[in-house]
């Protein structure tokens, strides 16, 4: 799916446009394969006479994408790997400087495995790179830690 979004927002003396690309595929490749990808790309365009003019649009990182995909083997075993981007973005436009976040790169794993044909274990493993990030950054200072590396082993039973 590609969606391009346009909108206008009324300025003080004129108006600001924004325009924004989004692509998302999900499916199978193969029979055993799972892939999800989406990315995106935003901007920010004011008419000169604007005040706004030449500042960066704030909170809004201009690049973002995520994947996930899963691998089925024939004996059983499914294994999946994932990522997710997002790009640097502004966190002020009026003030000279303009303060910036990071850009960051998680990366996640997933395995399960059908023990019996009730049984399954799954192995998920959040940010397994460990990195550090802020998310939810807002302009005035305030940020929450990204999540950690973490594992979540589960057992789940049907019947």
């Amino acid at each position: 799916v590609l969606r391009s979004a346009f909108c206008t927002f009324p300025g003080p003396t004129s108006s600001i446009r924004c325009s924004g690309r989004s692509v998302r595929t999900r499916g199978c490749w193969r029979n055993d394969e799972i892939n999800s990808v989406n990315a995106t790309r935003t901007s920010l365009t004011c008419p000169l006479t604007d005040p706004q003019a030449g500042n960066p649009l704030i909170n809004t990182p201009r690049h973002a994408a995520s994947l996930f995909t899963t691998y089925m083997f024939p004996f059983g075993l499914q294994i999946g790997y994932g990522f997710t981007y997002q790009g640097s973005f502004h966190l002020n436009n009026a003030a000279t400087p303009h303060f910036k976040a990071d850009d960051y790169l998680t990366h996640r794993l997933f395995a399960s495995y059908q023990i019996t044909d009730g049984l399954t274990a799954q192995l998920n493993i959040q940010n397994f790179t460990n990195e550090k990030y802020y998310h939810s950054i807002r302009n005035n200072g305030w940020a929450l830690p990204g999540e950690s590396r973490s594992a979540v082993l589960s057992l789940y039973y049907s019947f």
